[in-house]
């Protein structure tokens, strides 16, 4: 990966990423090193991806952080795995056209609530982001994606809401609402990331892909937890937290539910949300 940061004004940051994931063996199983090139530290330059026929898969994103107010922050993504210029101008919806994308926004003491930060966020990907023509070169790990738990092919939003109040307590709520076309009987609809991106149902070249496509599968995903701060020098705290979870085509919903309770301390303890 090679990642370059830009602080356009105190308010307005920018970045630039470029990665490039490729695997351990070439496609007739022969050892395949990593190329001195790939540790090109200059984004954008990547002579031996576009100049010896490697078999990686390389991306390129732009993120970007923008504080409208002290108490206003705006942020997003935007990702290319692959596009073909003419073809997304002429919205002909091909399979070779993959990206996603994210927005989001924190509203911290909202209404002169201190303590209290609220957020919200949206993200997609279009089908077959993130894929490519080997599993092993797919933006995954161990059979696990990287860029977004559901993979490909989903919309998303959630909503998230913490809360500090007194010099111990504290509260959260989160609330994310999924909607992904997952493959049926055994056709790839882009959802699943290690499969080959050039076999869509009608085959390569295909157009007409659209978000979503396939057996529409809803998630629902809410969280609720309060805690009490014990000991601030070692974060020793005491939790509670319920969570409830629903998932699948509507044939086929699955509803889980977790109540727990617990005593943890840790000296740095951070979770991000992205």
């Amino acid at each position: 990966m090679g990642y370059l940061n830009w602080q356009v004004s105190p308010k307005f940051e920018l970045g630039i990423l470029q990665a490039l994931v490729w695997a351990g063996d070439d496609s007739i199983g022969g050892p395949q090193p990593p190329a001195w090139q790939y540790m090109n530290p200059l984004v954008f330059l990547h002579p031996v991806h576009y100049g010896n026929g490697s078999e990686g898969n390389l991306f390129i994103g732009l993120n970007m952080k923008w504080n409208l107010s002290p108490r206003h922050l705006l942020y997003g993504q935007l990702m290319f795995d692959e596009i073909k210029v003419n073809e997304l101008i002429s919205q002909s919806g091909s399979a070779a056209n993959k990206y996603a994308a994210q927005a989001g926004i924190k509203w911290f003491g909202p209404w002169g609530t201190k303590g209290l930060v609220l957020q919200t966020e949206f993200n997609m990907a279009r089908p077959y982001t993130f894929s490519h023509i080997r599993r092993l070169s797919a933006y995954g790990h161990y059979l696990q994606p990287l860029g977004h738990p559901s993979g490909a092919n989903f919309i998303e939003g959630l909503a998230l809401a913490r809360y500090h109040f007194g010099k111990h307590w504290y509260a959260s709520g989160k609330i994310v609402w999924i909607r992904t076309g997952v493959d049926t009987d055994s056709l790839n609809y882009g959802s699943n990331i290690f499969r080959n991106y050039l076999e869509p149902p009608g085959g390569e070249g295909v157009t007409g892909i659209r978000l979503g496509q396939g057996a529409e599968s809803i998630t629902l995903h809410t969280e609720f937890l309060v805690g009490y701060l014990l000991n601030r020098k070692t974060n020793m705290k005491i939790e509670a937290r319920y969570i409830q979870r629903s998932q699948g085509i509507a044939s086929d919903r699955l509803l889980t539910q977790w109540f727990s309770v617990g005593v943890s301390t840790s000296l740095r303890n951070l979770y991000y949300d992205f």
